[in-house]
């Protein structure tokens, strides 16, 4: 457990302190409500970064970056 615990505080070290954390936690928030539970907290912290607090590109970046790997598994179903 606490390698677990030291990995997540240095993921956490190297977040920018200039960043604007209520818009950061209203985002990742917004994020999960559209996302859900089974994606980590990180990544959807990564991805918000990315974006700049705004979720539709926030949405984009995921979606796009294979986070929404079961997408891409219909197209290729779908070429077949």
């Amino acid at each position: 457990m606490l390698s677990i615990y030291t990995k997540q505080t240095e993921d956490l070290d190297t977040i920018p302190l200039t960043h604007d954390s209520n818009q950061l936690e209203t985002c990742v928030a917004q994020l999960r409500d559209v996302l859900g539970p089974l994606i980590e907290e990180d990544q959807l912290v990564q991805v918000a970064l990315a974006a700049d607090y705004n979720v539709n590109r926030a949405l984009n970046f995921f979606f796009g970056s294979g986070g929404g790997k079961g997408d891409r598994e219909d197209e290729d179903h779908g070429e077949e």
